[in-house]
């Protein structure tokens, strides 16, 4: 596929903010201008870092300012047939079109993940974006950072050492680490294969509530009156009425008559 000037790079950038009990992880994201539209794009590098396989994943995107202000938010932002396998990178394929707002930076969030086998997480509203550098997250050689508990990366399964963490800082994703937006489609990179010995401490199912096993109930509609009939009835209240009252108004007056 012949590489097109279609779109313009905007940004390539690797969010601070990270969600320590989500099981996919935010890498970095690039936001993408097309020319002759000046519509906005998004593409999400996403890792699984559980143990099985994620079908889909629902996102919140924010647009913020330079100083931090939400000017816009995009809620149930869907990233479906993702077929991620445990401890890759996926998502990055996929083209996501944003809000026309001019923003200083995108904040994503994983609001939920359903897996292969059915099982559904959901982000509780407990859990919230934290610091990657205060929480003391660290980054291995692969660019992908790990919980500072964390034996072995979760993306590429090297063994975090103290002589691996003494290192250089990873540099951030540049615009070469992104596939080029073709047309019609992306032509995806492979990403980097598990080549650990042994694998990372899963971290699936301890994020499971017992509620998200379960499929969710359709809400039952209430049903009302119809408009149309509810005037009836009030019309024939207002008939009645005046009915009893005009009788009774009538025998009053036939007892007058009498006395």
């Amino acid at each position: 596929m012949v590489r097109t000037d279609r779109f313009i790079t905007m940004e390539t950038y690797k969010q601070p903010e990270i969600q320590p009990d989500s099981p996919v992880y935010i890498h970095c994201s690039r936001r993408c201008m097309e020319q002759s539209t000046g519509a906005m794009f998004l593409q999400v590098r996403l890792v699984n870092r559980t143990n099985e396989p994620i079908q889909t994943v629902v996102l919140q995107i924010e647009g913020l300012s330079e100083y931090g202000v939400v000017l816009y938010t995009m809620r149930d932002v869907i990233l479906a047939e993702c077929n991620a396998r445990p401890h890759t990178a996926f998502g990055e394929n996929k083209i996501l079109a944003l809000e026309h707002t001019p923003v200083h930076r995108v904040r994503i969030t994983v609001e939920k993940v359903a897996y292969e086998d059915g099982i559904i997480w959901r982000r509780q509203s407990g859990q919230k974006l934290l610091s990657a550098q205060k929480e003391g997250w660290n980054a291995c050689r692969c660019g992908m950072r790990n919980p500072p508990e964390a034996t072995f990366c979760e993306l590429c399964g090297r063994a975090l050492r103290e002589d691996v963490l003494s290192e250089a800082p990873v540099s951030l994703p540049s615009v070469e680490d992104f596939p080029e937006i073709q047309v019609p489609y992306i032509e995806l990179e492979p990403p980097e294969e598990y080549t650990g010995t042994e694998r990372p401490e899963p971290i699936v199912r301890k994020f499971y509530a017992a509620e998200d096993a379960l499929p969710e109930e359709p809400e039952e509609e209430e049903h009302g009156a119809p408009g149309w009939l509810v005037v009836l009835l009030c019309v024939f209240g207002i008939i009645a009425l005046v009915a009893v009252v005009g009788f009774l108004a009538y025998i009053f007056m036939q007892y007058l008559g009498k006395i």
